[in-house]
């Protein structure tokens, strides 16, 4: 190991192969095409459109919208049938609650915690 002095900082070196430097400067290059690559692979999903996407990409995002629209729509309406009593806390709370639908996080939430149990 050497140290080289950069400005106030230490800079430790460490050369334990150096007659392997030709080989280092390869796998670099290597390295940095193939993170290239990957960064152009993650840019490019994320900057696709709509009408860039084929039918087999837009299903599971049109499947999870339904479903996500589905458990909203049903929680919504469980809330505003239900009567206050059959509800844990107040209606106004568990309707912010299922508004939050992060995959459907909210009205699941509802539909575990939120519902009285009620024998019947």
């Amino acid at each position: 190991m050497t140290e080289a002095h950069h400005g106030r900082s230490r800079v430790l070196e460490c050369r334990i192969f150096p007659e392997e430097r030709p080989i280092n400067k390869q796998l670099r290059l290597l390295l940095r095409t193939e993170e290239s690559k990957v960064r152009e692979m993650i840019i490019m999903t994320r900057n696709k459109r709509w009408s860039d996407l084929t039918a087999r990409e837009k299903t599971p995002l049109l499947l999870r919208g339904f479903v996500q629209f589905a458990l909203l729509a049903a929680a919504l309406l469980d809330i505003y049938r239900r009567p206050a009593a059959e509800i844990k806390g107040s209606k106004w709370l568990w309707s912010a609650v299922a508004l939050v639908n992060f995959m459907g996080i909210g009205p699941i939430a509802y539909f575990l915690f939120g519902r009285k149990r009620v024998g019947r």
